[in-house]
């Protein structure tokens, strides 16, 4: 991962997020399937307006794909129809949002980050 900063990464993520629904859409066809189309993706995460994260090297282990490996050992792993019910609305106040972080997404995905570091560079 690359930390990239004094850059808006927000619209890298949203680039990426249609790429990937563009791959859904050409795995879905039978002519994309038969010529194997596709459009390499990468990992953008936006930390801010200012900076993010970029996952730029071959064959790197992304972010996610460490987290979700520790949560799966765990046996925490949420669907994402889960994550969705989950979600408080757009309209609710911000107390409100922050009591299900704290009482719903917290308990689900405690942070684990730590450890991979601990196990990967002992």
């Amino acid at each position: 991962m690359m930390l990239k900063p004094k850059d808006d990464l927000r619209k890298d993520c949203r680039l990426m997020e249609f790429n990937n629904l563009v791959n859904r859409y050409l795995r879905q066809n039978a002519e994309g399937r038969r010529r194997q189309l596709h459009i390499r993706t990468y990992s953008v995460v936006p930390l801010n307006e200012e900076c993010g994260l970029i996952e730029w090297i071959p064959n790197l282990q992304g972010f996610r794909n460490i987290l979700l490996k520790i949560y799966k050992t765990k046996k925490l792993v949420t669907s994402g129809r889960q994550i969705k019910e989950m979600m408080p609305k757009l309209t609710a106040s911000l107390e409100e949002k922050l009591r299900v972080f704290h009482n719903q997404f917290l308990p689900r995905f405690p942070p684990v980050f730590a450890e991979w570091f601990q196990t990967t560079f002992q």
